[in-house]
């Protein structure tokens, strides 16, 4: 049998534990960036949503607190007012207005030279304008900007938080798909294929490792079975073989004794050589120590031994003197 083992890169590329290990961490990835990517827009949105609603709140409290304020032009309650919107790192910008007149206004440091109409053109910031009514009438307007910028941080934070924890399972998944594939897949496999190539090349005595209860041990079992069978297939080959070449050694044997003693009738016109060279193939072929041809005599009527081989002396004058005659046994 011809040996032809598998190329060591060959195996690597087409191996079924590496393709899975593969398969499975690239699903498991996407799945993972997918999920990231949602998590990142969903933060992003909430957040977003979340100033706006404190906006919202913001100038709900106010058209609660300062209606009567304005009513009576208490400025220093209207400062006041603001002063507490302030508080609010988010919020940059704030002014308090009686019809065209500002009552009350605080901006942050680093916007001081921006105005209401900067900030309602720019993505960074989230502006309203609400109007002041007192008893149905308009006493006020108040305008409130908040930032989108001061809440960044908070968002970057959570971004790398959400790419890192998906990193890490990424990782931790991986990890564990190469370990649990290569001790549970790709090791068994491996040592299964060792062991088949063994009995392809014609070593039927390789161990199989028949340890496993799933489908992988099911196929070594499976394996072993075969080679049992493949073993008792090559014992019964060997014997029928055996038996055909000694019976075809038999055959050549008899028909080479055949031709000797044709050869021996053609060649030669002694009745006494050709009786020797019967006796002596006879003997060689039935496996047999010792042969006697005997002539008949009819005048004494007794059988008188003509020919022999392997015959002592002793034992062919017993012969003649036993004088065999027709209907005894020897």
């Amino acid at each position: 049998m011809t040996d032809t083992p598998i190329p060591e890169q060959a195996a690597r590329t087409r191996s079924v534990s590496r393709r899975f290990s593969y398969a499975f961490i690239g699903v498991v990835t996407l799945t993972l960036v997918v999920f990231a990517a949602i998590a990142v827009f969903v933060t992003i949105a909430r957040i977003d949503t979340e100033i706006k609603n404190r906006l919202d709140h913001a100038l709900k409290l106010a058209q609660i607190a300062l209606p009567t304020p304005l009513w009576n032009l208490d400025n220093d309650v209207a400062e006041d007012f603001v002063q507490a919107m302030m508080l609010d790192d988010s919020l940059v910008y704030a002014k308090i207005l009686w019809r065209k007149q500002v009552i009350a206004e605080k901006t942050r440091p680093q916007y001081r030279q921006r105005d209401f109409a900067f900030f309602r053109k720019s993505p960074d910031f989230i502006s309203r304008s609400e109007d002041i009514v007192f008893q149905g009438n308009k006493v006020g307007t108040i305008q409130l900007v908040m930032s989108r910028a001061s809440v960044r941080s908070n968002v970057v934070l959570q971004i790398s938080a959400i790419v890192a924890l998906t990193i890490l399972i990424i990782i931790a998944i991986s990890l564990t798909s190469v370990i649990i594939t290569r001790r549970y897949i790709s090791r068994p496999l491996s040592n299964l294929q060792r062991s088949a190539s063994a009995i392809a090349q014609g070593d039927l005595e390789t161990f199989i490792d028949k340890g496993g209860d799933d489908e992988i041990g099911m196929l070594a079992r499976d394996l072993d079975v075969m080679r049992g069978s493949i073993k008792e297939a090559t014992v019964n080959l060997e014997q029928k073989v055996a038996q055909r070449t000694e019976e075809l050694t038999r055959s050549v044997e008899e028909l080479r004794a055949l031709g000797d003693v044709v050869q021996a009738v053609n060649s030669s016109l002694d009745l006494q050589q050709v009786l020797v060279t019967i006796v002596t193939r006879a003997v060689q072929l039935s496996g047999a120590k010792e042969g006697t041809i005997y002539e008949y005599d009819e005048g004494e009527g007794v059988f008188e031994p003509r020919a022999n081989f392997g015959t002592s002396r002793e034992m062919i004058e017993a012969l003649r003197k036993s004088r065999i005659r027709l209907g005894d046994t020897i």
